[in-house]
């Protein structure tokens, strides 16, 4: 995924348009929601103000269902390594759908554990 290329590259703005960029946009992370892209991209830069702590993605394992033409449900498995070596895992769910300049998240939902 082009997405994961990003977020590896520790490039916030490449990784956030694969998000809708829309007021409707809604995450939900760990219980906390978030409204909107411009607030996606305001949690990312308050929590990460020195970008390598984004750490380093790994997909595990990805199932695509198709929703109906133009939509589709991902759920999705990740390890994420920060520096030092650290690991937190995560699942997350998320909706895309298909604009005229491709594929983005519209909803989403995410969990994360530290073993």
């Amino acid at each position: 995924m082009q997405m994961v290329t990003y977020a590896n590259a520790h490039d916030l703005e490449g990784y956030l348009r694969f998000f809708w960029q829309s007021p409707d946009l809604q995450i939900v992370s760990d219980g906390a929601e978030i409204r909107g892209w411009s607030e996606l991209k305001a949690a990312y830069e308050r929590s990460y103000p020195n970008k390598a702590d984004l750490g380093s993605f790994t997909l595990e394992k990805i199932k695509v269902q198709p929703l109906g033409p133009g939509l589709a449900l991902t759920i999705g498995w990740w390890t994420v390594t920060q520096a030092g070596g650290q690991r937190t895992y995560c699942s997350d769910s998320s909706v895309f759908r298909r604009f005229s300049d491709g594929w983005k998240v519209i909803t989403e939902h995410s969990s994360t554990f530290t073993p």
